[in-house]
């Protein structure tokens, strides 16, 4: 007997889980600001005119820009070791548990695999150890690049990598990067969490499964037409389908699209929103994500789908399902939008 209910809590708490794991993967990045600032003041400190023109061209023949270079690098790779062995660590840890709780909700005595085997399947085309190489290589690349283009344009250049306290540090590359570390850990959680479901649901011999996307303001339209789509297991749209993507594939059993489950009417995240308004804009329901939002106010729907794009399905010419490619495809942009039915500003 499959209990959705317990498979949706289960995701719930997922989403809880990722929130905390995404922190300490930032961290473990941005525990290395110091040292590239460090790096940075030394080339800085003994530095001539020359080296300076040097950094601007790249120079790596420069033995300074060479070495700034080289120290940068050093950092990110470190960085990244710690940053794998967090993810082997916690996530060994969470596959274990989430394996355990789904198996419970659908009746399974199936044992789990092991954690290095989850740990080397795909997420968004790309293994966890591949994705933590692969965001090392680029912010390495990508903190250098905000170095020349700093001094190339007479900035602070410890300013570009920290930002300023007036915005919060928020206009700092750093905060760039930890906002795409954040991004990177939310699917690192929900991609193990998928892909261990799969293949529980597979070796417990489901034939389809069904796609729940989270109801709220801040789901795509990649997601939302996707919600209570039944498919066979392993084929079509799986989750995550792109940064921060929250839903999740459950085994289809009688009822379960008629599942209640959490709605949050409203961009903000539950935290974010007070106490005070959260009575109205959070509750339970029954209702796929297309029928939630035929539900909800106009100035609801315009949140949720933007000006141009509430518009046109105002005026009747397109339906939430239209806004993206089929079976998850990519989001139409304006001018898609524009060729396909017109009337576009």
């Amino acid at each position: 007997m499959i209990n959705i209910d317990r498979l949706l809590l289960r995701h719930a708490l997922t989403q809880r889980y990722a929130l905390g794991f995404a922190e300490r993967f930032v961290e473990s990045w941005a525990g290395s600001d110091k040292a590239i600032i460090a790096a940075w003041r030394e080339f800085q400190d003994s530095a001539r005119k020359s080296d300076f023109d040097a950094l601007l061209m790249r120079d790596v023949k420069n033995k300074r820009v060479n070495a700034l270079i080289k120290a940068i690098g050093a950092v990110f790779d470190e960085a990244s070791i710690g940053t794998m062995k967090l993810v082997n660590s916690e996530l060994s840890d969470f596959i274990a548990s989430d394996w355990d709780a789904r198996a419970a909700a659908i009746g399974s005595t199936e044992k789990a695999p092991t954690a290095s085997a989850i740990l080397a399947m795909p997420i968004l085309g790309r293994s966890p150890e591949l994705q933590v190489r692969e965001f090392s290589d680029n912010w390495k690349k990508r903190i250098i690049s905000e170095i020349v283009a700093a001094q190339s344009n007479g900035r602070d250049v410890v300013q570009a990598l920290r930002g300023t306290a007036e915005q919060n540090y928020r206009d700092g590359i750093f905060h760039t990067r930890d906002n795409a570390a954040d991004a990177d850990a939310v699917n690192l959680v929900n991609g193990v969490s998928n892909n261990s479901g799969r293949v529980l649901y597979k070796e417990e011999g489901h034939k389809r499964e069904v796609y729940f996307a989270t109801l709220d303001h801040r789901t795509c339209l990649r997601c939302a037409p996707l919600d209570n789509k039944i498919f066979p297991t392993g084929e079509g749209a799986q989750p995550p389908l792109h940064p921060r993507c929250r839903c999740v594939r459950v085994p289809y059993s009688f009822g379960a699209l008629d599942a209640e489950r959490p709605f949050v009417d409203d961009k903000r995240p539950v935290k974010n929103i007070p106490k005070s308004e959260r009575a109205e804009k959070i509750g339970q329901t029954r209702y796929s994500y297309s029928e939630w939002f035929e539900r909800l106010s106009d100035k609801s729907k315009l949140s949720i789908l933007g000006q141009s794009r509430y518009d046109l399905w105002k005026k009747g010419d397109i339906d939430l399902g239209e806004f993206s490619a089929k079976n998850g495809g990519k989001i139409l942009n304006l001018k898609d939008l524009d060729d396909l039915y017109g009337g576009l500003d």
